[in-house]
């Protein structure tokens, strides 16, 4: 129904960007918070820029610059944008100028700050930013413009990704395998062939490979078409595993992540 948007207040317009302005106070308040701004050379906030760097770097909450509009007289404005966006985050500039010498300087709102307002199965639903996750359990929401329809969003499983991903890892631990065969035994470099260091990480890798995966729905690697050869190599079975993924998600997902999984178990292995 409508983005999250920022405040915006733009002052009325100089002549030059080190315009010297009037001594005084600039109220910033940014949701609940207050700050007094001093407008003076002591403070080092007496000219145009100079209060726009200041807001910049130490006011909380808001950014500033100066806009230079190319207009043929006066082209120069300063823009101060909330830092967020949000109802929650709105900006307001309250000036007071008592020097008797200088600029005088106002600022009017070109944009108000308002929440992201979006309509969900009939309901409205708001938040301060633009991207939510709290809406809808596990789906993230990124609201990139206004709609003048309803439309679907349907959530279906990437089982092709997942896919990919067993067999890149598959493929890597095959590779790994390779590399062992070539500096071990008769034929190897004499260097890496007697070091126990390569054999002991060999025999580790072997270990957690070789170890039990299960769950009280699927039993055993093999079941979700992951399986290994006598030379130690992994074999996959892509059609295999899809068809696990469509009926046993949850515990595919088990025999292979986490801390007890196949991949989080040689994760912890190798790190």
């Amino acid at each position: 129904d409508q983005k999250a948007q920022s405040s915006q207040e733009q002052s009325g317009s100089f002549a030059s960007a080190s315009e010297t302005l009037k001594d005084g106070t600039l109220t910033v308040t940014v949701g609940s918070t207050v700050t007094e701004v001093t407008i003076d050379a002591a403070s080092g906030t007496s000219t145009l820029q100079e209060l726009a760097d200041y807001l910049t770097n130490s006011v909380s909450g808001v950014n500033a610059y100066i806009l230079d509009t190319g207009a043929a007289t006066n082209p120069f404005k300063m823009i101060v944008t909330g830092a967020d966006t949000g109802a929650e985050n709105a900006v307001t500039l309250g000036i007071t100028q008592t020097g008797a010498t200088g600029e005088d300087i106002s600022f009017s709102t070109a944009r108000t700050a308002q929440d992201a307002q979006v309509t969900i199965d009939g309901n409205v639903v708001t938040r301060g930013s633009n991207s939510f996750d709290d809406a809808v359990p596990g789906l993230s929401l990124d609201l990139l413009a206004v709609t003048t329809s309803a439309f679907d969003v349907t959530v279906t499983r990437d089982t092709s990704a997942m896919t990919t991903k067993v067999t890149d890892l598959v493929n890597a631990h095959n590779k790994l395998v390779a590399f062992f065969k070539k500096h071990s035994g008769a034929n190897a470099d004499p260097v890496l062939a007697g070091d126990q260091t390569l054999r002991s990480i060999q025999r580790h890798l072997s270990s957690v490979v070789s170890a039990g995966y299960s769950t009280s729905n699927v039993a055993g690697l093999n079941s979700i078409g992951i399986g290994s050869n006598q030379q130690g190599e992994l074999e996959f079975d892509s059609t295999e595993f899809s068809s696990k993924l469509g009926t046993n998600w949850e515990d595919v997902l088990a025999m292979l992540t986490g801390s007890s999984g196949l991949f989080g178990a040689l994760q912890a292995r190798i790190d």
